[in-house]
């Protein structure tokens, strides 16, 4: 397949794109394409001539768009079958990872937008999208008039589609304000008052805190906070957890991605081996609050193991943190 890279000019002039809906600051367009492939994995279309802009749609790194691409330009498509196309939907689809489906898939749903133009339009997911994922996109969606016959979904990554809607990304700046917004609208009920939260990471196969334990007891006892587990917590639950919440701590994780939803959040604290990843930071940042990274031990990578370095067990020196805390809330970080 012969792939074309089109810059955003290129794009809008295209004949099988249609700007349908474009906000006031020229960022968040919504468009209807003709005809072509949907990569579920990356959220990228693909036009029928094999034209794409990666610059409008991206929401990870470019270095797997461009490997897809590669992998696509060895490829001829094979003549869709017309009973499987997904035609005349917007195309929402998700993602499994908790961060990207807040920040970057509903984040930036333009729901104005979407309910006055899209209105009797069915809107796709992916199929394995977790239930409770489901649940909040539907509760979303119901404030502006959708009911949960809109929703269709689809068991195929990789899919041929014609006449659909797609939603360029918003800034990240603009995700985060988006969802605060969206998720302001549903009703929640009462939330905790919980100022300070160590987020427990538990038994999981990558990233995992060895010392864990003794961190959370040690913070408890010494400095006052209070332990969530948001992997018993659904979405609503884990929304009124953090909505209090002024000091937030965790090791990297999806988990921390509730922190966008404190109402006066001050610090946000990450635990990791790698002393910067841009995901947490630019929610402290979008929240005008100090983000900190708080470095651990790197455990030795078990044989057989399919996660990279960056995804590396760990042990913190717990003097260490303490010493950190001791001086946090002493006022040396303010």
């Amino acid at each position: 397949m012969d792939i074309k890279i089109l810059s955003r000019e290129e794009w809008n002039s295209h004949p099988a794109v249609e700007l349908v809906c474009q906000r006031h600051n020229d960022e968040t367009p919504i468009y209807r394409l003709k005809a072509g492939w949907y990569y579920g994995d990356l959220s990228i279309p693909i036009l029928e001539d094999g034209s794409v802009c990666a610059g409008l749609l991206k929401w990870l790194s470019s270095e797997k768009y461009n490997r897809f691409f590669g992998v696509l330009k060895g490829m001829e498509l094979p003549r869709p079958d017309s009973t499987k196309i997904i035609e005349d939907h917007f195309i929402f689809y998700g993602s499994r990872v908790y961060y990207h489906f807040i920040v970057d898939f509903l984040g930036s749903l333009q729901m104005h937008a979407m309910s006055s133009i899209l209105g009797d339009k069915k809107i796709l997911i992916g199929r394995d999208l977790p239930p409770q994922y489901k649940k909040i996109l539907v509760e979303i969606l119901s404030v502006y008039g959708y009911e949960g016959g809109s929703l269709a979904s689809t068991d195929t990554t990789f899919f041929p589609f014609k006449n659909s809607f797609i939603q360029a990304q918003p800034t990240v700046a603009d995700k985060i304000r988006n969802i605060r917004c969206l998720i302001s609208k549903i009703e929640l009920g009462s939330t905790l008052d919980l100022r300070r939260i160590f987020v427990l990471r538990g038994l999981v196969r990558r990233r995992m805190l060895m010392n864990e334990k003794e961190l959370a007891y040690m913070l408890v006892k010494d400095f006052g906070f209070s332990v969530v587990n948001p992997g018993k917590l659904n979405i609503k639950e884990q929304v009124r957890h953090f909505r209090n919440a002024r000091v937030i701590v965790g090791v990297h994780g999806g988990a921390l991605t509730n922190a966008l939803f404190a109402n006066n959040l001050k610090a946000l604290i990450e635990i990791n081996t790698v002393m910067y990843r841009p995901h947490l930071a630019g929610i402290s940042s979008q929240l005008n609050a100090r983000h900190f990274c708080l470095a651990a031990k790197p455990l030795a990578i078990q044989e057989g193991a399919t996660y990279n370095e960056y995804d590396q067990n760990m042990e913190i020196d717990l003097h260490t943190a303490r010493a950190f805390f001791r001086d946090l809330f002493d006022g040396k970080w303010a």
